[in-house]
Order: C-alpha cells, then structure tokens, then sequence
C-alpha cells in the first residue's frame, strides 16, 4: 500500500496540472518571438557570459558580497568579505553539466598552530598564523544528468534543498544569512546526492540524501541527513497570483540513533512574488521584478535523545521595487532555542535601502539589530554591495 502512495501523488498532481490549461501563444505573441510562461523553456540560472566551444558551452560563476559595519554604541567598524565565489559552470552535453566553485573567505576560526604552552597551570593556546588570511576552499563540485519528466540528479558537493531556493525568493542573503543558515548553522551546500525536479509550473522539489556536516565540516557520524523541500504552485498562470507558493521542509538523521545525539527539523513557508514575467516554476527567475513577500518558520528536536531540546523560529520580510531602481527591504526573525526555558528568545530586525545600479549589481544602506530578551542588544549600520554574474 505505500509503495503505491508516491504513485497516487504523481498522477494526482497530473490531474491537478490539466485542471488550469496552459496558455497558447496567439500569432502576435509568437511573432514578437514573446510567449505565455507555460511554453516557454525553463531557463537556466547562469551567467549572461558564455563560452560555446561545439556542444560544450562555458559559463563564468562570479559572485561577490562586500561590506562596511559600523556599531553606534561603541563606535567599532569594519570592512569584511562576507562571501566571494570565483568558478565554472559547463554544460558537456545536452543531459550532463557540471560545476566547479570556490567560496573565498576571511578565516577566523583556524584555533592553535605548533606547541601549545602551559603558562601558570594555564593552558595558552596560540591563533594560527593564517587568521584573518584571504583563503579558498571548495563551495560546489558536482555533476548533474538531467533525465525526463524535468528531473535532475546531483551528485557531489551540492546545493541543500532550502537555502539555494528561499534566497533568491527573498534577495536579501548579501546582507544577511537567511534564517535556516543564521540560527540553526545550516550550510548552503554539503557533500551528496539529491534529486531536484517539477511536474510542470505546478510543483517544484529537492529532495536529497547528505553528509549532515556541511562542506566546511568533517563528518564525524556514521547517520546521515534525508532532506526534503516540496513547494506548491496553485495559479502559476494567473496574472496577480502566479507568484504565490506553499513549502514545505523537513530534515532528519537516518537512521535515527537509539543512543547518542541527533537532529529533526520541519518547517514551512508562504512566499509570493510580483513580476512582469516569472521565468522559472520555483519562481527563483523573473524579469521585471516588482514585490516579493515571505513567511517561514521553523521548529527542531535537537541534542541526546534522551533529552531533546526543542526549538521553535519564525522570519517574515518584503521586499519592494520602487522608481529609479530603488528597492526597500524589510525583515524581522524571531528565535527560540529552547521552548522549555522562558526568556530566552531573541529578536532580529534589518531595514535596507538599495539601488540597482546595474543588472549584475547592487548597493545598500541597511540598519540590523539583535535584541535578546536576556543579555546586551546589538545595532549595526552598515553599506553593502552585491556582485554577481
């Protein structure tokens, strides 16, 4: 009986699909060589550089994030490199691509280099002379088949199935990390395997079996994550609420452990984006991009598992075009770590200003805070730019 279930879904989303028929491209639409969103080819989230050598075709995977923080309680400010990819994404066949990308970063965490001193029954640990170095390391490394039914198999140092998905519905990632990544250190990509596909503009989803460590990290475990994202478009072609999704998320450690300590987490999120076109089904690609809303949250078993500490996260934002190529962001999080302790929840909020003042760019003036409910407050203001090809 459950082997039939999967099967039930498939043809139900099938019929569902057929329920709204698709658009037709009327002669003049297909004459000015614009067509309805449902006959058109998905495409590619790539650079606009590309390099065609016979089949093969190259693609540059540039993207940078700058930035300058300032605290006005204490005066301290910085510049940091907060995220800089330098890679190649290639296309060897109609079917098969593969993509290679180095994430750049300031190290601050390398802990002791050489002998460790006793000074005063005190053990002295020396920083490592790499501190705060410009260095690279592997971001993403993968092969992937593209197979029927819009279907696509990864394997190797991949995207998890959330993250690469909500940032660009939420377009807010170069000035700060989104929730999942924020609050409970969840990486962007990890070593794997997973399947990412859609049944037509209808369904979009990721599902994938990981490390659990993240591709800066060791695995030190024998069990290992099943991650799964599955979002619902119910009017991909209306004119007003085309944009709108319904997700879900869920994440466990397989197998789930008798003894020791594991992790579960589930979550859920409302998305809508405005846009004079919607170029993708997970609506990541629009062109003319006018308004996007969200509202995710998030709760987890996490710890022994005799002694699962529960936690519970909400985050909401817009994101809003205006004349002259302005934008205005908002976004608020809130953050529990433990629902069975009061008062240790944390509020996070960031305005932002920014201007497009390129395709492939962009600059903002933000303010963010953090307000524990126990513990010092947090206020930054700070200037962002955004590069990416």
């Amino acid at each position: 009986m459950t082997r039939l279930l999967p099967l039930a879904l498939v043809l139900l989303a099938s019929w569902a699909a057929r329920a709204e028929a698709p658009p037709q491209p009327t002669p003049e639409a297909a004459a000015s060589g614009r067509l309805p969103e449902a006959v058109r080819p998905e495409p590619a989230l790539e650079s606009r550089l590309v390099l065609r050598y016979k089949q093969m075709e190259l693609r540059p995977d540039i993207k940078l994030y700058l930035d300058w923080q300032i605290s006005p309680k204490d005066g301290d400010h910085a510049f940091h490199l907060t995220r800089a990819y330098l890679g190649l994404k290639v296309k060897l066949a109609t079917w098969l691509s593969s993509r290679v990308t180095l994430d750049i970063s300031q190290a601050s965490d390398l802990g002791k280099a050489g002998s460790v001193p006793v000074v005063d029954g005190k053990t002295q640990v020396p920083e490592s002379k790499l501190n705060g170095s410009i260095l690279a390391r592997l971001k993403y490394g993968y092969l992937e088949a593209a197979l029927p039914l819009s279907i696509r198999v990864a394997a190797g140092v991949i995207h998890t199935p959330y993250i690469y998905w909500i940032e660009h519905i939420e377009g807010t990632r170069f000035l700060r990390k989104i929730m999942l990544e924020e609050e409970y250190g969840y990486p962007s990509a990890d070593l794997g395997v997973a399947v990412f596909g859609h049944v037509r503009d209808y369904v979009d989803y990721a599902i994938g079996f990981y490390n659990g460590g993240g591709y800066a990290a060791l695995e030190k475990g024998k069990y290992k994550d099943l991650i799964a994202r599955v979002t619902l478009r119910p009017l991909p072609h209306h004119r007003w609420l085309g944009g709108l999704q319904l997700s879900g998320y869920a994440q466990a450690e397989l197998p789930v452990p008798g003894s020791g300590t594991t992790h579960r987490r589930f979550g859920g999120a409302v998305t809508y984006r405005l846009a004079d076109e919607i170029l993708s089904p997970d609506c990541r690609l629009v062109r003319g991009d006018r308004l996007a809303l969200w509202l995710q949250a998030f709760t987890s078993e996490e710890g022994p598992v005799a002694a699962l500490v529960r936690t519970l996260a909400v985050s909401g934002g817009a994101r809003v075009e205006l004349p002259w190529r302005l934008e205005l962001i908002g976004r608020v999080d809130w953050f529990d770590p433990g629902t069975s302790v009061p008062g240790n929840a944390t509020w996070r909020g960031l305005g932002a200003v920014a201007v497009k003042l390129h395709e492939a760019m962009r600059v903002a003036l933000d303010y963010q805070g953090r307000f524990p409910r126990t513990g010092a407050n947090e206020q930054f203001i700070g200037a962002h730019a955004e590069l990416g090809l």
